[in-house]
């Protein structure tokens, strides 16, 4: 009785054949899974960025900028560049946004400049694992432009307009790190007659 049977080197052939299929496949499967862990960590990453924007625009948009605040920094002829975010309240409260370098905080300020609520710290609006690794505004006009002298002025009858730049960064899983940029101008909603 003659038997039909595979040889030992057909059957070396289909083995070899069943690893290298099987080596692309899971090659495919490991670039599939990073880019996924790299795109969620990239979506982690923005929506703590867009919340930080929508808290800033929010921000703007009820409260007006502390003029008196940026008297003693140098202004450009078109707009101030600053790291520090001072806003006002109709009640007087302040509120200062600060980006030091290393670190992006918040702190508020009743109308004679005590800090409100317990605060005497700033708050850190980044937490761990994400940084802020630039945080930037420009303000324009560099002058408040609901001031007496600003009215014979033409170029300073503006509404004022900050224009917000925000960077942050977080270690990824298989990437060094993860960064999102984003920039977005905000303007007051706030009208004074002059």
């Amino acid at each position: 009785m003659n038997k039909k049977a595979f040889t030992l080197v057909e059957m070396l052939m289909g083995m070899t054949m069943f690893l290298v299929f099987m080596g692309f496949a899971t090659g495919s499967y490991l670039t599939f899974y990073r880019a996924q862990q790299d795109l969620l960590e990239t979506r982690v990453l923005l929506f703590e960025a867009n919340q930080l924007m929508e808290k800033l625009g929010q921000e703007l948009r009820v409260n007006e900028l502390d003029y008196d605040f940026y008297l003693s920094q140098a202004a450009g002829d078109f707009a101030l560049q600053t790291n520090v975010l001072a806003l006002l309240d109709d009640a007087g409260m302040k509120t200062r946004y600060v980006f030091d370098g290393a670190q992006f905080t918040v702190q508020e300020f009743d109308a004679r400049g005590e800090p409100l609520g317990g605060f005497a710290q700033p708050r850190a609006l980044v937490h761990a694992p994400s940084e802020a690794a630039r945080v930037a505004f420009e303000i324009f006009p560099p002058v408040n432009p609901y001031e007496n002298q600003a009215a014979g002025n033409p170029d300073l009858q503006y509404q004022p307009l900050v224009t917000v730049e925000l960077a942050l960064t977080r270690p990824g899983r298989f990437k060094d790190a993860v960064d999102v940029d984003l920039r977005s101008s905000f303007t007051s909603r706030t009208y004074k007659p002059l």
